[in-house]
């Protein structure tokens, strides 16, 4: 029973370990990349225009389609 052991967690390593690896090429479908996913804008005047512009992009090998864009507040 010790034997078989380490043949397991060998066996467990190389086909748990290959399962999991999926390169890009593998994957189907638009991967959205954000630099930065928060922007606060401290205290604002009112009357005054606040804006930020979030840079996105996709590294899928689909086209991304963003359909709604929402704030916390």
């Amino acid at each position: 029973m010790k034997k078989s052991c380490p043949a397991s967690l060998i066996y467990f390593f190389l086909f748990g370990l290959w399962g999991g690896w999926v390169s890009a090429e593998e994957y189907k479908g638009p991967i959205m990349l954000l630099e930065e996913r928060v922007f606060d804008f401290h205290e604002v005047t009112q009357g005054v225009v606040a804006k930020h512009a979030f840079r996105v992009s996709n590294r899928g090998n689909q086209i991304l389609k963003i359909k709604k864009v929402t704030s916390p507040g």
